[in-house]
């Protein structure tokens, strides 16, 4: 038996084989240029999905891989600009809605659940659209998260667009399509614009609810690169609140339930 199997199998290989090169030189021969009536229906057979030349076409035409991009930097200078603000609360966000950097204002604003120095890992950095979208913390944080996960579904839209050969925004894209069903629906709707200057009320759990204006700018010299940056009215509430932030040191903790969001995945701000 195990002989007869054998036998089998190398005949097997073998037709396998000269079918391979019976194939090969059908594919390659100009099939419109053989004799007889059935020439006209050999082409047309051949060049339809499935057929030979189909094949041998889809052969030679293989996709190139797409290159992982490299973890995105930034220049001293901007770090420089970032601390800068001081207690006012500001961040740096990459092409691809990750976090590059934040001061320590925004960070015990935005993301105080996780790790103080998660965008110095390039692989574990927060990212705005995981958090607003998978994050509990996140959609407590936004007392209309409703209207902030509509603006960043179409901000990613805007972005897609712009660098449609990204293979890890696209990665993103399909997550979010996985995990978020708030994000199927708003995705399916098309929205297209960017966030620029929003005004929206936190509800932090340290101090409380804060009314805050949102200016998000795009650095000139680094394509697909902004920095958020947060204020309030003078004399407001909100205003004390953020001193606030300041006056109780603002000390970057260790981690906590969301930064599964942002590890476990490799991901989230």
């Amino acid at each position: 038996m195990s002989e007869a199997h054998g036998t089998g199998g190398q005949q097997e290989e073998r037709r396998t084989a000269v079918l391979g090169q019976q194939d090969h030189r059908a594919g390659t021969e100009p099939l419109h240029g053989q004799a007889g009536g059935h020439g006209p229906r050999r082409t047309e057979r051949a060049n339809q999905p499935g057929g030979r030349s189909h094949l041998h076409s889809l052969a030679r035409h293989r996709p190139k891989t797409r290159r992982r991009p490299r973890p995105e930097q930034l220049r001293p200078g901007i770090r420089l600009m970032l601390t800068a603000f001081g207690d006012v609360p500001a961040l740096v966000i990459g092409r691809r809605d990750d976090v590059l950097a934040w001061n320590r204002t925004a960070h015990a604003l935005l993301a105080g659940h996780l790790p103080y120095d998660a965008p110095e890992r390039p692989r574990q950095r927060p990212n705005v659209a995981r958090l607003v979208f998978l994050d509990p913390h996140t959609r407590e944080l936004y007392a209309d998260w409703r209207s902030k996960a509509r603006d960043t579904a179409a901000d990613l839209r805007v972005t897609a667009a712009r660098f449609p050969d990204d293979p890890e925004l696209a990665e993103l894209i399909g997550e979010l399509t996985l995990h978020s069903t708030e994000f199927v629906s708003l995705w399916a709707a098309h929205p297209v614009h960017t966030c620029t200057t929003p005004t929206r009320v936190f509800r932090h759990p340290l101090v409380g609810p804060m009314t805050l204006h949102n200016e998000l700018m795009e650095l000139s010299h680094d394509p697909g690169r902004r920095i958020a940056v947060f204020t309030t009215d003078t004399d407001s509430p909100s205003a004390a609140a953020l001193r606030l932030f300041a006056d109780l040191g603002v000390a970057p903790p260790s981690g906590g339930r969301g930064a599964e969001v942002s590890q476990g995945r490799r991901r989230s701000v």
